[in-house]
């Protein structure tokens, strides 16, 4: 245990005394990247906080981009986001009417990440 420590620190020592690399000289090609199209994030993209706040509702993310879509053609056929928050908590609540008081707690959390996505941008 001691040599690996030994070891590690010594690695350590080498990679930090060693001078970093030089500079490409100023030009066109040394720092050219591709144009950004675009920094926003897609507001129809699954992405991991959608899928940590729909575990437990939505399985998958068929399911997930399935609940997009749908919540982006209310958003477009020009519900408003209190309407569908309306709508959602409504829908979520008939689970805890038939016994599914976790589905209703998950319904819900999941609806308002992906309303908020889809209304936020």
């Amino acid at each position: 245990m001691l040599c690996r420590l030994v070891l590690a620190v010594l690695v350590a020592l080498v990679v930090s005394c060693t001078p970093p690399a030089p500079l490409p000289p100023e030009s066109d090609t040394a720092i050219a990247a591709p144009p950004v199209e675009n920094l926003t994030p897609d507001r129809l993209a699954v992405n991991d906080h959608l899928r940590a706040a729909c575990y437990g509702y939505a399985e998958n993310d068929l399911q997930i981009e399935g609940l997009l879509m749908a919540t982006e053609a209310d958003r477009l056929n020009g519900m408003s986001m209190q309407e569908l928050l309306d709508t959602l908590n409504w829908t979520c609540s008939q689970f805890g009417l038939r016994g599914r008081p976790d589905i209703s707690v998950a319904c819900r959390t999941c609806g308002y990440a992906i309303i908020r996505q889809i209304y936020a941008y």
